[in-house]
């Protein structure tokens, strides 16, 4: 069959940018079998240039970064492309009039998602950025979903978890329970019936079965959106 080749924006963090790269060769071969694989080129930035641009609110940095990569996976032959994080998408607006490729939105690819399980309050957990963009609540209140946001001092406890120890696919055990533990107050007194694993590098430390409801890993679901791009006719 011919299939496009897959362009990934990769290094925002590298730990995950390796999971999308396994997930699509896995979803690839349980449809054509183990003995070829799919077309992939993958840009990987610089994770540290990205973050600081974002803290210091250089959106128009980070648009430009984002496009550069999206040009520099055409010319390696790619027919779309992929950002494999989710903080960057907060400045999707400044960035989409610049793509010189198609780009699978992983926001877009998670609200479909959250809407077709039936989810009705879903807690958002992610970095400081994409918490507190307001990126994921919005796109949920679109698909009448309601969000969870965690209060400031649970968000610096998350963001304390991802940096540096996730990014560099570092899971601690201690971090780890009080992940749980923060899960499982918002199951109780907030009556959240999902968690939005709004950063890439959390599925590496909260697994199902960990927490009481549903998790919604946004980076299975966006390479799963990916690599059905990839086939689709």
């Amino acid at each position: 069959m011919c299939m496009k080749k897959i362009g990934l924006i990769g290094g925002i963090g590298p730990e995950s940018t390796v999971n999308y790269y396994l997930e699509i060769n896995r979803l690839y071969h349980k449809d054509f079998g183990m003995d070829s694989y799919p077309k992939i080129v993958i840009d990987s930035l610089s994770l540290n240039e990205i973050t600081t641009a974002l803290d210091e609110r250089r959106f128009s940095d980070v648009a430009e970064i984002v496009n550069t990569s999206v040009d520099v996976l055409r010319g390696a032959g790619a027919d779309f492309a992929a950002i494999c994080s989710n903080t960057p998408h907060i400045v999707w607006e400044q960035m989409a009039d610049g793509f010189s490729l198609p780009v699978v939105s992983i926001v877009d690819a998670t609200a479909k998602a959250v809407r077709e399980g039936g989810y009705k309050n879903v807690l958002v957990l992610g970095t400081l950025a994409t918490m507190q963009s307001g990126m994921y609540q919005r796109v949920l209140a679109e698909n009448s979903i309601d969000s969870v946001t965690p209060t400031e001092t649970d968000q610096q406890v998350i963001a304390s978890i991802i940096f540096p120890n996730l990014e560099n696919g570092i899971v601690n055990a201690d971090d780890k329970l009080e992940m749980i533990a923060l899960v499982e107050k918002y199951v109780a007194y907030r009556s959240v019936d999902a968690v939005l694993l709004a950063c890439t590098e959390l599925p590496l430390i909260l697994k199902a079965g960990d927490v009481p409801v549903p998790l919604v890993d946004t980076a299975r679901i966006h390479a799963k959106e990916i690599y059905e791009f990839a086939v689709r006719q």
